[in-house]
């Protein structure tokens, strides 16, 4: 019995996550109602707030709930590479960000409607600082690159977030068009290379 109300309900949160991506790709995030939500879900008001409290709390769970996702596959491509050694390897970073460029094709629609004009600058905020220190300071440390950067750390982190989130952003604007293979290994040669070498200006 438990294990069909369990049922039940990921049904119904996922017929209101349909819902809310339908329409926010449609309309600003901040101007969708409760009751929009519920009938393009073909669901009731009482339905939603047996749930969450509000549409400022459905939000603010359904990000925090694709983001813990995001990060268990991220995790997972840097437990299957088991990155601890000393000796840097370039395919690391292309299997870590080939998982991120997968997780997010395979959750487009959401991440289209939360990462479009209509959506949340504090889901991409929060995103990017996702990836800072999930991608990128996790890779740092476990490759053991303490007192070994030539520039600020910090400094360093946020840039190369941000490009990655850049990357994100360019490959959902175009239609995914670039498989998840050729985003990973293209933002994996950057990362190595840098923007300099990657122009071929420096060899």
């Amino acid at each position: 019995m438990d294990e069909k109300i369990d049922i039940r309900v990921k049904k119904t949160k996922r017929s209101l996550i349909n819902a809310f991506i339908e329409l926010a790709n449609k309309k600003n995030i901040n101007l969708i109602s409760v009751n929009e939500i519920v009938k393009m879900a073909e669901l009731n008001r009482g339905t939603f707030y047996l749930h969450y409290e509000n549409k400022k709390d459905f939000i603010k769970t359904i990000s925090n709930e694709i983001l813990d996702e995001f990060v268990m596959w991220i995790k997972r491509a840097q437990k299957i590479n088991s990155i601890k050694s000393e000796t840097f390897n370039s395919n690391k970073p292309k299997d870590t960000l080939y998982e991120m460029f997968n997780f997010v094709g395979e959750n487009y629609k959401f991440f289209s409607a939360m990462l479009g004009e209509n959506g949340s600058t504090v889901f991409r905020d929060k995103m990017q600082e996702t990836i800072k220190n999930r991608v990128y300071k996790e890779l740092m440390y476990s490759i053991k690159l303490e007192g070994k950067c030539v520039v600020d750390r910090d400094i360093l982190f946020e840039f190369t977030s941000s490009s990655c989130m850049g990357l994100i952003l360019y490959w959902l604007n175009n239609g995914r068009k670039e498989s998840v293979e050729y985003m990973a290994e293209e933002l994996t040669k950057i990362s190595v290379l840098g923007p300099i070498r990657a122009l071929g200006i420096i060899k």
